[in-house]
């Protein structure tokens, strides 16, 4: 009686043992908010300008130039409250531009 109790418990903790691990959770992603302290739009004169953006960022920050005669600076930073120096090159054609 002992075999054949034996010979059916080992199917069943083979089949135990051998499963597969479960997949850990993903991480969900954090999504961060930045609140401007100053004007949402900038604008600079055709000479050539700059202007200080501030605001504040719950987490870390990175900031991009749509147009090459547009640059930013910094162009990154951590969370909390901060500013940055947007600066427009001349327009040599006073031709109308805009950038993000």
């Amino acid at each position: 009686m002992k075999k054949y109790l034996y010979l059916f418990l080992l199917p069943l903790v083979l089949t135990f043992s051998c499963k597969e691990p479960e997949p850990e959770p993903k991480p969900q992603p954090v999504e961060g908010k930045i609140t401007l302290k100053s004007e949402s739009s900038v604008v600079l004169s055709d000479e050539g300008d700059s202007k200080q953006v501030a605001f504040s960022a719950t987490l870390g920050w990175t900031a991009a130039s749509s147009e090459s005669w547009l640059t930013v600076e910094p162009r990154s930073g951590q969370k909390g409250d901060a500013a940055i120096t947007v600066s427009a090159s001349a327009n040599a054609d006073y031709s109308p531009r805009s950038a993000t």
